[in-house]
């Protein structure tokens, strides 16, 4: 009996131990306002001072766990619609900053800020809403195995402005672009990065031990939000499209229209209806043409947005691949045997 509360207490001593040894989460306060600030990239707005500051960013790379040497800081704040950001990104030669215009989802070598939502806190899935020195907006979906989606686009807005200590970034983002649960009070996991990119160095919030694996599992945490709703998640994506085609061997030319509706409707916090009415993927990239000339099948990357949204949900240990060309022949096996039983003849 001595022996089994030996090993109990020895068992609850470790863990404590373990427990001690893990450092403290960072920690923010996002303050509630009650008219939404205009997002100009000045952060005149009264409450931006009086929001706390999250600064003192570490570095990512290239000198892992070393302070920045470029300061930031980043306020929150957030009302009945939407989350509000607002960065004052200082530099120390504001005049080299690389400054390159880019399409959406597309920095190409600009300078670039952005946080990282969590909204369950649990380290599986985070929202990012990036924005380039130059304003071009970039926003992605991240998993816990640290697959990031730039393929998933949100409506926000956002804005940034050229000032002599560096730029200024500040965006709203509405709730509808978000997924959190229904409670009176949230805690959200949170992190934050910048990019100096002719120093190529990244920095983080909250410091990312590269030898860890993960880094959503190593976020902060937003504090501070109360008393708001999630919004009805519902909508409708039309679509209208239009052939003319014309065979050879063919008198005239061949016209078809088609029409037909993408619908999203959240049926609650875990689970969403995702319906196609007559879907069309003539809009779709084309499969590159390839010669298979060896046993093995092809994989082709699946591009129909309707089959890409949550596509990490079936690609644990690759039980499901929509796009897979090609399987073993029919009769491979009695072909094998026949084989089989000629050499040892």
């Amino acid at each position: 009996m001595k022996k089994h509360f030996a090993w109990l207490f020895l068992v609850l001593a470790c863990r404590a131990l373990t427990t001690s040894a893990q450092p403290a989460k960072m920690a923010l306060l996002a303050v509630r306002v009650t008219e939404s600030p205009k997002i100009d990239a000045s952060l005149s707005e009264p409450a931006w001072a009086q929001a706390p500051i999250a600064t003192d960013f570490v570095q990512l790379r290239p000198h892992n766990g070393q302070p920045s040497p470029q300061k930031t800081e980043v306020r929150f704040l957030y009302d009945d619609k939407a989350i509000y950001v607002g960065a004052r990104i200082f530099d120390t030669a504001p005049d080299s900053i690389i400054r390159q215009l880019g399409i959406r989802d597309d920095f190409g070598v600009a300078d670039y800020f952005g946080v990282y939502f969590d909204p369950y806190n649990d380290g599986q899935v985070a929202y990012g809403f990036f924005i380039s020195c130059t304003g071009v907006q970039l926003d992605m979906r991240a998993t816990i195995d640290g697959n990031e989606d730039a393929s998933w686009d949100a409506v926000w807005k956002s804005e940034v402005a050229w000032v002599d200590s560096g730029w200024v970034a500040e965006y709203a983002i509405p709730y509808s672009a978000l997924r959190f649960p229904g409670k009176e009070e949230q805690l959200w996991g949170l992190n934050i990065f910048r990019s100096v990119r002719r120093l190529n160095m990244n920095t983080s919030w909250s410091f990312i031990d590269m030898q860890v694996y993960g880094w959503l599992n190593q976020a902060g945490e937003l504090h501070g939000i109360r008393d708001i709703k999630p919004p009805l998640r519902l909508s409708f994506t039309p679509y209208l499209s239009a052939y003319l085609e014309n065979n050879s061997g063919e008198a005239g030319w061949g016209r078809t229209f088609k029409g037909g509706m993408d619908l999203k409707y959240g049926l609650s916090e875990s689970f969403t209806l995702d319906m196609m009415l007559i879907p069309d993927f003539g809009q779709v990239q084309s499969d590159d043409q390839q010669l298979n000339l060896s046993p093995f099948e092809l994989y082709f990357s699946e591009r129909r947005p309707f089959f890409m949204e949550g596509a990490e949900l079936f690609n644990k240990a690759g039980l499901f691949y929509s796009r897979r060309i090609g399987g073993i022949p029919r009769g491979h096996d009695s072909m094998e045997d026949s084989l089989r039983v000629n050499e040892e003849v």
